[in-house]
């Protein structure tokens, strides 16, 4: 497949307030929910409470501590151990050797000092922090010609347990919340069967995942496929504890719009459509794919998925300008939006090389994933 295996999301919700704007709600939703504990006694660690998004390893990152100190000071099983939001964490003091005394401050009880980072964004919801995870990989994929980069560990199945396992602790090493995994479709067996591995597999973690639905993509599909396989999502997995929800609402993105109606405007109108038989209410959080806003907000969102093009060198710095475009409708839909606002995804990603995508035939039928964009390679940014 064409795409990279790790594009990474941040959830920003439009909570920067354009240039020159003064202090107003957008800001003040802003103020964090997490707090210090109370200053402790004299020689006392300084202790925490754990806020949205907060895991061993992201706090180990903010005191400049190993997350397994963390762990053994706080009693919990290992550096990945959940945590929940209002528990309280003791943040140990490094150890000292013959008495010597420090010329300044400790820095956890420095860092302590300072208010934590903004966890909230406009609407109220914490910023979260995804990786794109394909999950249709086996070990002959791996042999050079058909992807870009070879995984460090060595060829490996997307179904192996003790491979997810292992991505999965990774990701919580790298302060992830969670993988956007490409989804085709309930007639999928392979993306469908390694989903539900992966939220099994999540049981022991603080992670939880979106899918990206590639349906529309499928050969031959139709509105009704489209409306089966969000319905099969629904019903099977949007009430998981696993599954990533933002505002109690689950996460749902979405790809290659206007495919396979292969205009907008027949697009829009047939996603209307799909709404309208799966979700009327917004009771989940549907993305769109795309430079402008013209499904939304019909969606509740836009995320840009290649943000580097090898013609237009450098187009990653225009996700402002996009976010700033959603940032208009919301202003032009206020008071009519299902959720109170709409979402923005800022994309950090990779360099690719999709040169060497090749013909597949799933059931028989040739297609090319990447179709119709032109191949293309970029070196990492």
């Amino acid at each position: 497949m064409a795409r990279s295996i790790l594009w990474l999301l941040l959830i920003l919700g439009l909570a920067a307030p354009a240039e020159g704007a003064g202090p107003g709600p957008a800001q003040a939703a802003l103020l964090p929910v997490r707090v210090f504990a109370s200053r402790p006694p004299a020689g006392a660690p300084p202790t925490i409470v754990v806020g949205p998004g907060d895991t061993l390893p992201r706090l180990g990152v903010r005191f400049r501590l190993s997350p397994l100190l963390l762990a053994r000071a706080n009693g919990l099983p290992g550096p990945n151990a959940p945590l929940k939001i209002g528990q309280i964490l003791i943040i140990p003091l490094p150890a000292r050797a013959g008495g010597q005394r420090t010329a300044g401050p400790d820095p956890a009880i420095a860092l302590a000092a300072f208010p934590p980072p903004a966890q909230l964004n406009h609407l109220g919801t914490p910023r979260i922090v995804l990786a794109d995870y394909m999950a249709w990989y086996y070990p002959q994929v791996f042999d050079g010609s058909l992807t870009f980069d070879l995984p460090a560990s060595g060829p490996y199945y997307s179904s192996d347990l003790a491979t997810i396992r292992r991505h999965l602790d990774e990701a919580q090493q790298a302060c992830l919340d969670g993988f956007t995994v490409h989804w085709y479709g309930p007639f999928d067996p392979v993306t469908t069967g390694n989903f539900n591995r992966l939220l099994q597999a999540s049981a022991t973690t603080n992670m939880h995942h979106a899918l990206v639905l590639l349906t529309n993509m499928w050969p031959g599909v139709t509105e009704q496929t489209l409306i089966d396989s969000i319905q099969y999502i629904i019903d099977h997995w949007a009430n998981s504890p696993y599954f990533m929800r933002i505002g109690g609402r689950p996460l749902l993105l979405f790809t290659d719009m206007s495919r396979p109606w292969n205009s907008d405007g027949a697009a829009l109108a047939a996603w209307t459509r799909i709404r309208a038989a799966t979700d009327p209410d917004h009771k989940m959080i549907w993305m769109a794919e795309g430079l402008y806003t013209l499904y939304n907000p019909l969606f509740d969102g836009l995320y840009i998925y290649r943000i580097d093009h090898r013609d237009y060198p450098q187009s990653w710095l225009k996700q402002p300008r996009f976010a700033n475009l959603l940032r208009a409708a919301e202003f032009q839909y206020q008071g009519s939006l299902p959720i109170g606002g709409l979402y923005f995804a800022d994309t950090i990603a990779p360099g690719y090389d999709d040169t060497r995508a090749v013909t597949i035939s799933p059931f028989g039928v040739e297609w090319l994933a990447r179709e119709p964009a032109l191949a293309q390679a970029i070196d990492r940014p």
